[in-house]
């Protein structure tokens, strides 16, 4: 579910808005972007973190979502390893220059600490919170971890919130007049 969030604002800007966009999957433990994006890769971002690949080798341009992917190719339990900071500077930097917006798809902040190193590089971090499952105390101590890392938090996006059609609605008719439109109870 948390995939889709970071594709379809992927896709926002680089559709609505012309930009170049760079889709990063750095939950080693879970990834799925590739998946999702319906990407096969040789070289994974993990590669590119190690410095045995290069981002062009890695780097799948979706056609159907038009943004570049940079998938995991294999899940990974040593992230401490992969992500040391003179990796995440470098890869961070050679992103920047490329494309105008880098989107990092993490792990859950409360679970790892990829959130945490990645955030505190990156220019901005973004909260998505699953509705009436995340209990609020887990959203504000997360937001505690991130501010103590020194991350920039810019936004909270509520996930899987339940839409319904209002009672009255339902009860109201549309009627069309040469003049104008009203509801009609």
């Amino acid at each position: 579910v948390y995939k889709r969030q970071v594709v379809n604002m992927a896709r926002e800007f680089g559709h609505e808005r012309g930009a170049k966009i760079a889709v990063v999957d750095c939950d080693f433990k879970r990834p799925g972007i590739g998946k999702f994006c319906r990407v096969d890769c040789t070289r994974g971002i993990e590669e590119v973190f190690a410095g045995d690949a290069s981002l062009d080798e890695c780097g799948i341009y979706s056609r159907r979502d038009n943004f570049v992917v940079f998938p995991v190719k294999s899940r990974s339990g040593n992230t401490g390893e992969i992500l040391t900071s003179e990796a995440i500077k470098r890869v961070i930097g050679e992103l920047e220059s490329a494309f105008d917006m880098v989107f990092f798809d993490t792990g859950p902040v409360l679970s790892t600490s990829e959130p945490l190193v990645l955030g505190a590089k990156a220019g901005g971090v973004v909260i998505v919170v699953r509705a009436n499952a995340t209990q609020r105390e887990s959203v504000l101590y997360a937001q505690g971890q991130l501010e103590q890392a020194g991350c920039s938090l810019v936004g909270l996006v509520l996930n899987a919130r339940p839409s319904y059609v209002p009672r009255f609605w339902l009860l109201r008719k549309y009627e069309y007049f040469p003049d104008a439109y009203r509801y009609k109870a």
